[in-house]
């Protein structure tokens, strides 16, 4: 069944240098089908109510023309006060997705992450098997490591985001009561970005 995503609303927003969140997403939920736009509408969506709580945020659309993604997005990493990453069977599909997790996992970031479930829990954490995620990096253009960095890389990923609070608890997808979960997921988002910045060397 297709569900009737939230549509954003027609806010703009600054292009914030040090968020309070920086949002790992993906922008299809449906893999098989090359013009899905869910996951970013979501997203979206998301950002609105974290502008209207007084949150500042940072994602890929808000890259200016002509500037590199990566460089921006991962060039707020050290900045950010916290992370969003918004998981659906598609996000461990996109190797760029996966690469945006693993650097905030290694980072300061890594216990300020708030993994939000959108689509498809079951698929989601089958996703996130270790086999799966092993086959995933054995087979990806971007990470061309030995088999035993392979299954470290894997294991690390799935250990460490196993160590967040997900949202929606225990199961089901942010849709299912999207008021209510987000206004949990602004506590859990406050409560973070309280915490004295750290200051980068």
């Amino acid at each position: 069944v297709r569900r009737a995503w939230p549509e954003p609303l027609p806010l703009q927003y600054p292009e914030w240098l040090e968020p309070d969140v920086l949002i790992s997403y993906t922008t299809a939920l449906d893999v098989n089908n090359s013009t899905d736009t869910q996951g970013e509408a979501l997203m979206l969506r998301v950002t609105d109510v974290l502008a209207q709580n007084g949150l500042s945020f940072y994602h890929g659309k808000m890259c200016p023309s002509g500037s590199s993604w990566k460089e921006q997005w991962f060039g707020r990493v050290r900045v950010a006060r916290a992370a969003v990453v918004m998981l659906s069977p598609a996000y461990f599909t996109s190797e760029s997705c996966v690469q945006e997790l693993l650097e905030l996992l290694r980072s300061d970031l890594a216990y300020k992450i708030v993994p939000v479930i959108v689509a498809d829990p079951e698929g989601t954490k089958a996703a996130m098997k270790l086999e799966t995620l092993t086959a995933f990096f054995k087979n990806s253009r971007l990470f061309k490591n030995s088999i035993n960095e392979t299954l470290i890389t894997a294991n690390f990923l799935k250990t460490m985001l196993g160590t967040a609070n997900w949202l929606p608890p225990p199961q089901g997808v942010l849709c299912d009561d999207f008021d209510k979960h987000c206004a949990e997921l602004v506590r859990q988002i406050n409560r973070v970005v309280r915490e004295p910045r750290t200051t980068c060397v």
